[in-house]
């Protein structure tokens, strides 16, 4: 029996829930219903409850973030809730670069083109992630191109390092060509939750890396 998260324990599933209320509040609180609610589907394996998404939804659209707790949360309910087999292919541990699953694609995407701006204009205050991102999830056929014609000009400018300036063009390119023309007009529900996660990995995998690279200089520095 899987517990919240997927990969966190029953006991855990309290602090996972913290993510469903504005963490800057002193006042907010965990709703004891939900947290019943929660507790009961735990202990007999059954869906999560629906006021679980829709509370994590809430708290997304208003950091425009995804925490680790966040995504566990997605991953857990999305386990037991729904049908759609591309979907469960991305509810994993970590990225499937495979999947040709749009939703997680264009989240695959958002995040190689923020990668681009903060590449372009390092120090940037506030990013496309502020602006765009709940309405990018919501409507993508809307805010894709305006994000393309965004990283258009953020590749004219100069950069850092060339090398990190084609690495991202090719990835770009790769998850454009999964995407072409289909940008769909409104996302779901489910379909938003696929979109945060393919976000939310393809921020991983860079932050992973960034932290191997700077173990391997530490290593060899020593």
């Amino acid at each position: 029996m899987s517990g919240l998260g997927c990969d966190r324990t029953h006991g855990r599933s309290g602090s996972a829930q913290i993510e469903t209320i504005r963490t800057q509040s002193k006042t907010a609180k965990v709703s004891p219903q939900m947290a019943g609610a929660v507790m009961k589907a735990i202990l007999e394996d059954t869906p999560y409850p629906m006021t679980l998404i829709n509370a994590v939804e809430r708290r997304i659209n208003a950091e425009h973030d995804i925490s680790p707790d966040k995504a566990a949360i997605i991953k857990a309910y999305y386990l037991r809730a729904t049908t759609n087999a591309q979907f469960k292919e991305v509810l994993r541990m970590d990225i499937n670069e495979e999947s040709g699953y749009l939703p997680y694609v264009l989240g695959r995407m958002f995040s190689i083109y923020e990668q681009i701006q903060l590449a372009a204009i390092p120090g940037i205050n506030t990013t496309i992630k502020d602006k765009y991102f709940t309405s990018a999830s919501t409507t993508p056929a809307r805010i894709f191109p305006i994000l393309g014609d965004l990283a258009v000009k953020h590749m004219r400018k100069t950069w850092k390092s060339e090398g990190l300036k084609v690495k991202l063009d090719k990835a770009l390119g790769e998850l454009t060509g999964r995407v072409g023309d289909r940008y769909p007009s409104r996302l779901s529900l489910e379909e938003r939750g696929a979109f945060q996660l393919g976000y939310y990995f393809e921020n991983q995998k860079r932050f992973n890396k960034a932290n191997k690279n700077n173990n391997e200089q530490g290593e060899n520095n020593d």
